[in-house]
């Protein structure tokens, strides 16, 4: 289902000791490099955002466009205009309005800094995929919950949704994190009694950032810009 141009267009990157994923959307004919904002919270000049190629590390040729957490704290993606080379493949779209409960969705990104093969795509970084369901809205429309397994590394990469009848793959929401619980420990004993110590799980909660406030930043900086 997901297909090499689409991987051709998710990216492992750091900034900072923060390391994690990012993706080249296109809205209007313009191409945007869209990542979760607090991936690059350590962001400047001087701790600019990078990119792997070729299992070296380089700069994104990028400029901030607008971040969600200045619209909402809750709103965890960040919006860059790219200024880099287009890339020869076709487009990934944003379109959140195509989402219904119960669908299916796939999530890409760079868990613990894997890579599926580091030469597949010209030296690109290939991502890992990871299937959810949508689960429905955390009370309002821009923060989407998905049930799922998401891993650290996969923040800032794109949900991939399937449009109703035979529309491209398209992005609906960015990664952003997971809800973590915690359970009791217990000795292993036929009594099963509890130590006192907690374990930390992973939930199976998955937190995204709809691509409708990408879009709203697009629309109110775009103009601001180059």
């Amino acid at each position: 289902m997901i297909s090499q141009h689409i991987f051709a267009r998710v990216f492992h990157i750091r900034c900072g000791s923060k390391q994690g994923t990012a993706f080249l959307g296109t809205f209007e004919g313009e191409e945007y490099f869209i990542t979760a904002d607090h991936l690059i919270s350590p962001y400047s000049e001087s701790c600019p955002i990078e990119y792997e190629h070729q299992e070296t590390w380089h700069t994104v040729p990028v400029e901030l466009l607008g971040r969600g957490t200045s619209i909402n704290k809750k709103f965890d993606v960040a919006v860059f205009k790219w200024w880099g080379s287009r890339i020869e493949s076709a487009s990934l779209l944003l379109n959140s309005d195509v989402v219904f409960v119960s669908d299916d969705a796939y999530f890409l990104g760079y868990p613990y800094s894997m890579v599926s093969d580091p030469q597949a795509l010209g030296g690109w970084s290939m991502a890992l995929v990871k299937k959810a369901v949508f689960s429905g809205f955390d009370k309002v429309k821009e923060l989407w919950v998905l049930d799922g397994h998401n891993n650290p590394g996969f923040s800032g990469g794109p949900v991939i949704l399937k449009q109703r009848g035979h529309g491209p793959l398209i992005v609906g929401a960015v990664i952003s994190s997971y809800m973590k619980d915690c359970s009791p420990v217990r000795s292993c004993d036929e009594w099963f009694k509890e130590t006192g110590l907690m374990a930390e799980g992973n939930s199976g909660i998955i937190f995204a950032t709809s691509i409708r406030v990408v879009i709203e930043i697009i629309k109110s900086n775009r103009n601001l810009i180059g």
